[in-house]
């Protein structure tokens, strides 16, 4: 949070050879005005921090799900984690190719459909008593698989929709990114870590804010380059 408050403040005074970046201190604070009072960016803004928050979720209530109380080693918590690089790493090839094949509303539906399996399978794994090991391993590959497809396409789509405000743009998108997921992870340390069921829980919450916020921008049908 402080890093990007320091590099929000630093977009006032960056220069290019020839010229500002932005303009002066009065137009980016014009553009951030103007960005405040886009539903289309604030809808995708909200969306891409949503996504990306989650994350803490499976960074803080996971390792004490699994350490403390299935008492599995660290060991074998670090090798659960090994299927979300993987599904990262996947996610970001299949973005290239999808993006220029599929609409955005088709390509945040995929998004969004893997996110949905991702907390249903948490739902079912804690009711049906499934491998904890599997189900947390499963899960946390299909949750990085859609935050990678989220975090990439909207980088990529704000550049497309803002591109005589970007700076200011990407700037407050980084700022209110971190305000959110400082707020996830206060709530996520005090979520219970007895089962899957807390987390699921939780998880069902952040997609539906995401899920509103798809609808509040209403996504073109118009394939993206």
């Amino acid at each position: 949070l402080i890093l990007t408050l320091i590099i929000l403040v630093k977009t006032f005074f960056e220069k290019f050879p020839q010229q500002k970046t932005i303009g002066s201190e009065k137009e980016i604070l014009a553009n951030i005005k103007i960005l405040l009072t886009n539903r289309k960016y604030l809808a995708l803004t909200l969306i891409y921090s949503t996504f990306v928050s989650s994350k803490y979720v499976f960074s803080i209530v996971i390792p004490f799900l699994l350490i403390r109380h299935y008492h599995y080693p660290a060991h074998i918590y670090a090798l659960t984690m090994l299927p979300s690089y993987a599904a990262a790493i996947l996610a970001s090839a299949v973005c290239m190719k999808l993006c220029k094949l599929v609409s955005r509303r088709v390509f945040f539906g995929i998004a969004y459909f893997v996110f949905f399996l991702c907390i249903a399978l948490l739902f079912i794994g804690y009711y049906y008593s499934l491998p904890i090991l599997v189900i947390t391993a499963t899960c946390t590959g299909l949750y990085y698989f859609s935050q990678t497809m989220i975090y990439t396409y909207t980088n990529g789509l704000t550049v497309d929709l803002f591109p005589k405000k970007l700076a200011s743009a990407i700037s407050l998108l980084g700022f209110i990114n971190c305000c959110l997921s400082l707020i996830v992870a206060l709530i996520a340390s005090n979520i219970s870590s007895n089962s899957t069921y807390s987390i699921a829980l939780f998880l069902a919450v952040l997609f539906g804010i995401a899920l509103v916020a798809l609808f509040w921008m209403n996504p073109s049908n118009q394939k993206t380059a």
